[in-house]
């Protein structure tokens, strides 16, 4: 979608030009823009369950970027934030008291709006013990990946193990 907004803005800017007496190719006019929405069929939509979480969460992992990636995950599945919204923004300072509770103030990339985000028990935790460092989106991505993998085999690892000791 954000290809063919592209697209549609050079076509817009072209169509200015020609207004003003630049002279622009007349393909211009046989360029089709699809409209994309914000949810396209063929979109890929991954979500996790509560059991499923909680498995990440007790899986073992050695590697410290997988440790950080892990609680960004956390962050990401208990705040219902996109991942360039929370890993840029989010810092000591973003939270907020909020009456009695706790309160994640952010704006938000797209549209740039404020939100207030209650802090959850798991996200107040990661709070506590200290947010992880700001990392790209395609790296944590590519380590959110990794996480699964290793759950998965320690899952069926473990199942196993329960097997043996029948």
């Amino acid at each position: 979608s954000y290809t063919f907004k592209k697209i549609s803005d050079l076509k817009t800017v072209c169509k200015e030009a020609r207004l003003h007496g630049v002279e622009t190719s007349p393909d211009l006019n046989d360029i089709k823009i699809k409209q994309g929405k914000s949810l396209d069929e063929d979109m890929n939509v991954i979500t996790l369950t509560e059991k499923e979480i909680k498995k990440i969460e007790k899986a073992h992992l050695i590697s410290q970027a997988h440790i950080n990636a892990r609680k960004w995950l956390i962050l990401l599945c208990y705040t219902g934030q996109r991942g360039k919204d929370l890993t840029k923004k989010l810092n000591k300072n973003s939270f907020k008291r909020h009456g009695r509770n706790l309160a994640i103030k952010i704006a938000q990339g797209k549209g740039n709006k404020p939100t207030t985000i209650p802090v959850l028990p798991k996200v107040k935790t990661i709070y506590s013990e200290g947010l992880p460092p700001s990392m790209a989106t395609q790296k944590l991505n590519n380590y959110f990946k990794e996480i699964g993998k290793i759950t998965t085999k320690l899952q069926r690892l473990y199942g196993k193990i329960e097997e043996l000791r029948k």
